[in-house]
């Protein structure tokens, strides 16, 4: 069965290296007895029926615990089978299947190998989505998966967590973004009020020094002209009006 008739969609390209998630994955930490106590399988030979053996995989496979994968993934599979035993099942995909099981295996594997691999922050939810759309093929067909499940669990909360943080952040960045604008325009403003303050002196200077040379009565025609004579003082005025009528 062609693994595209599984899984139409590719699978990811990118993904994330979870630090702390897929530890067990990646590395064994605690010893097979240990982790035996809680995955019976742990360690254990597949257990091939007489269809199992007459299935030929070319050379792009190999055996680890009696099961067949690729020889790219070998090493991590090993890991996961000492640690949690193997992933496939025939409770579903009996025997007559088991080229199938293979298949579905490696596309599993795909996706560990991308948990394993990359940084949280480069995670996106299309990969999650496609984790999650290959483990519950592997759930329905009641593969050894429980453990993995877990792990993808535990990359979504961190994802969210980590998602809200970069909303958070950028909201930071943006309001920090436009504190700056308003410091600047307020620089800006302030440059200017100086400068129409070094035009707005010397002109009150010489205002004031207009307001104190005309300091005298608004009738006069000529500052400088002295208001007895125009009133007269000596009556003079009041004459020459009695001898032109």
């Amino acid at each position: 069965m062609p693994t595209e008739d599984i899984y139409p969609d590719q699978a990811p390209t990118q993904g994330s290296e979870l630090t702390g998630i897929v530890e067990a994955v990646a590395e064994v930490t605690h010893s097979s007895a240990t982790k035996g106590d809680k995955f019976l399988g742990a360690g254990r030979l597949y257990e091939k029926g007489v269809l199992c053996k007459e299935v030929v995989l070319d050379e792009k496979f190999q055996e680890v615990g009696g099961f067949s994968v690729l020889k790219t993934q070998a090493s991590l599979y090993k890991e996961i089978w000492l640690n949690y035993g193997h992933i496939a099942s025939n409770q579903v995909l009996t025997d007559l299947y088991y080229y199938s099981q293979v298949v579905v295996v490696s596309e599993i594997m795909t996706s560990i190998v991308d948990m394993n691999r990359y940084h949280l922050e480069q995670v996106s939810s299309e990969m999650i989505d496609s984790w999650e759309t290959k483990i519950e093929v592997a759930e329905k067909l009641e593969f050894n998966i429980g453990w993995l499940r877990e792990r993808l669990e535990d990359i979504k909360k961190k994802f969210a967590e980590e998602k809200k943080l970069q909303d958070t952040l950028r909201e930071q960045v943006q309001t920090k973004a436009q504190v700056i604008e308003a410091e600047q325009q307020f620089i800006l403003a302030k440059e200017q009020l100086l400068a129409l303050e070094t035009k707005v002196f010397p002109l009150l200077m010489e205002r004031q020094n207009f307001i104190g040379k005309c300091s005298g009565g608004l009738l006069l025609l000529n500052c400088g002209t002295n208001l007895s004579l125009v009133t007269g003082s000596s009556g003079e005025g009041c004459n020459y009006d009695r001898r032109t009528y």
